[in-house]
């Protein structure tokens, strides 16, 4: 159960009734070719507690971090009991939010949040569930008025299409009884009312049934039938816009409605530091799409049946990692005519937040490579904290020792563990350089250990820093964690000449 749903006011099953159902789907498929995943049931517990929470879990969050709790999305640093103990400390019991129904009167801690559809239509629809009714897809059929029109003006309709008249009462959320009738004196009848499986759908769409009363007013002439482009768009239903005053082929999401214009690709270099480097590939892949929305650009869409926008990122890099060279190439529309590099890059560094912006950019010609196959290596900066149980000089001197142990090596041998079977992998080729730079300083005055690793991009695996560190350095998963890792630079692979009148 979501908040802003029509499953708000429902209580989850139990934990213990999750696992018999599972169990019970388990035992019956045994087909090899069919694969089962599912959710652990502590973890689904969980997140109903938070989903269906009030402010007074803000306490019981952060009596949990103070415990250790962090990281909670990977399941090696979920820690289920210190959580329920920081409920306990607060007197709290979790079960009254994920296993209670709630009542349909009592105020919900989400109320003061407007989502756009109304609690009223979410109310209706949930009574609707009970009672297995179906509601028409509102594109095709008679709008619900859910009030996502009233709130939203942005969103809107691909084409003029007739709307029930103010007087016929709404379908789904209410009709008439006895007959087809529906005259004045007619008695409107809730969903809930009717007997499992009914619906108060009309038969026919009101939009359709204007529409064959239109088609059949004016028969169309013969013409040959035009044969339909490959990639052509669908124009049988409203389209969301999503910003009001767009034009139709204003929206992003219409890859087959965009304009015959050129398209200038660009690379961007932008920085990742402070506490965006937390961000995922994810998170920084849609903070850069609605980056450009708001610059007034328009990013091209691939063709097909489910459109992507044109935006490729270099490697990912790991979560936690700050960069001063990440790359990303977007494909973008000449709506307006030919623009101008410096404009762009200016707009788009305005709308990116701080920590997130870019630094340099260029305008690049067409054939050329990608910004995840143009890159052969990159550099990192990585400063290691010392043990406090050993001196400073003496764990320097450790260090330097492991460092040309591990470029001497002709194989450096590491283990991943993939689908629950153990991959041994050679990590030497894709080290290209390894050397201690020099003596750097913790935030509390404290010396540390700078050292300066430069990987190789396709040269077999591509090992993960924490894995050097661990196999070379004899470093613990512990310590790799307090180290602080930043992408100083890459190098490019051999080729043409770039011409710097296209570069800022």
């Amino acid at each position: 159960p979501k908040p802003h749903t029509p499953f708000q006011w429902f209580p989850q099953n139990r934990r213990e009734e999750i696992r018999e159902k599972l169990n019970f789907i388990r035992e019956r498929v045994k087909d090899r070719r069919i694969k089962l995943r599912w959710s652990d049931p502590r973890n689904s517990y969980f997140e109903a507690i938070l989903s269906k929470g009030d402010r007074r879990l803000a306490d019981v969050i952060e009596t949990a971090v103070d415990m250790g709790c962090k990281f909670d999305g990977w399941m090696e640093f979920f820690d289920f009991d210190k959580w329920m103990a920081a409920f306990e400390a607060h007197g709290i019991d979790p079960e009254w939010y994920a296993y209670r129904e709630v009542p349909e009167d009592e105020p919900l801690p989400w109320d003061h949040l407007d989502c756009g559809v109304t609690k009223e239509y979410q109310l209706g629809e949930w009574h609707r569930a009970l009672r297995e009714v179906t509601v028409g897809d509102c594109r095709y059929e008679s709008c619900a008025q859910c009030g996502i029109l009233d709130k939203y003006t942005g969103v809107k309709y691909h084409y003029e299409k007739p709307m029930p008249a103010l007087e016929s009462p709404l379908p789904l959320a209410g009709s008439t009884c006895g007959g087809s009738g529906a005259g004045p004196s007619a008695q409107p009848m809730a969903a809930a009312d009717l007997p499992r499986g009914a619906d108060l759908a009309p038969r026919e769409p009101v939009e359709l049934s204007i529409m064959k009363n239109q088609a059949k007013a004016n028969p169309p002439s013969r013409r040959p039938r035009e044969k339909r482009a490959r990639n052509a768009s669908r124009q049988d239903g409203p389209v969301p816009v999503g910003f009001e005053g767009n034009a139709v082929e204003d929206n992003p999401g219409l890859a087959a409605a965009q304009p015959d214009v050129p398209v200038s690709l660009i690379r961007l270099m932008f920085e990742k530091k402070g506490d965006l480097r937390f961000l995922s590939h994810l998170e920084i892949l849609r903070t850069f799409i609605r980056a450009v929305q708001r610059a007034g650009c328009r990013i091209e869409h691939s063709k097909g049946f489910h459109p992507h926008p044109k935006i490729v990122f270099s490697y990912a890099l790991p979560v936690g990692f700050e960069s001063r060279a990440e790359l990303v190439d977007i494909a973008l529309l000449e709506t307006e005519g030919p623009f101008r590099l410096l404009e762009v890059f200016r707009q788009i560094q305005r709308e990116l937040p701080e920590g997130l912006r870019p630094w340099a950019a260029w305008k690049l010609e067409p054939g050329e490579p990608s910004s995840a196959n143009a890159l052969s290596a990159a550099t990192y900066e990585i400063i290691l904290h010392p043990d406090r149980a050993v001196s400073v000089k003496k764990w320097a001197d450790e260090m330097e020792m492991a460092v040309s142990c591990a470029l001497s090596a002709e194989s450096i041998e590491i283990e991943r563990e993939r689908k629950g079977k153990i991959i041994r992998l050679d990590a030497r080729p894709a080290i290209a350089d390894f050397e201690i730079s020099g003596q750097a300083e913790n935030p509390d005055g404290k010396p540390a250990l700078r050292l300066s690793l430069t990987l190789r991009y396709g040269e077999g695996a591509k090992p993960k820093i924490s894995e050097i560190l661990i196999n070379c350095l004899g470093l613990s998963p512990e310590d790799c964690l307090r180290t602080h890792v930043r992408k100083l630079g890459v190098r490019w692979k051999a080729g043409k000449s770039r011409k710097v009148e296209y570069a800022i």
